[in-house]
């Protein structure tokens, strides 16, 4: 919901011609508060990265910021106006490992970007995904590096929107270890 109208995005498989496959593109409708698509279907334009799969969204009083990835091993950002218009796209989260289960959220300020990441895994952990998180400004600069949240060597964690609460951010995250499954939390300041 911007205020007005809510933004619907998908991940959409017609320029290739089948309902899947490596040509997905990202589409937005805008749709009025009763249940009327006013504008749409348009596509995300991008350079080109080729596959995308849409990840997250998240209005930022102005905009929608979008997280996607365009490839198995990168996570990218995006940034769309509610006419439709791509602002910027294809902004680097990750730069090196698995960038996958982005999940955006918005401070008010800043996008905070958390993922699961595989860049430390060895060939006795290769299943291992560990999270990792970010910032960007409203411009699409990266203002601190990809930081390491969790310290494990069993596979699969997925994690959670960060949350922000006064000068604080939080975050959960799914563990698995020795084949079970916890939910774990932790919390940190706001540089």
């Amino acid at each position: 919901w911007n205020g007005e109208s809510y933004g619907v995005f998908w991940n959409d498989s017609r320029e290739a011609g089948t309902c899947y496959g490596n040509r997905q593109n990202i589409y937005y409708a805008q749709v009025n508060n009763l249940g009327e698509k006013v504008l749409g279907d348009i596509k995300l334009q991008k350079a080109d990265t080729g596959y995308s799969q849409l990840e997250s969204v998240v209005w930022d009083d102005n905009n929608y910021a979008i997280t996607y990835r365009g490839s198995v091993v990168s996570a990218y950002l995006a940034k769309m106006n509610k006419d439709g218009d791509a602002l910027y796209a294809d902004i680097p989260i990750n730069t090196v490992g698995f960038g996958g289960g982005t999940q955006i959220s918005w401070n008010g300020k800043n996008y905070f970007i958390a993922w699961g990441d595989g860049r430390d895994r060895t060939p006795d952990t290769f299943y291992n995904t560990e999270i990792y998180f970010t910032k960007f400004d409203t411009d699409g600069n990266k203002l601190i590096p990809e930081t390491r949240v969790t310290y494990q060597n069993d596979p699969s964690n997925e994690n959670t929107k960060i949350m922000f609460l006064h000068s604080k951010i939080g975050l959960a995250w799914k563990e698995t270890k020795q084949d079970r499954p916890a939910i774990y939390f932790g919390s940190a300041p706001i540089d």
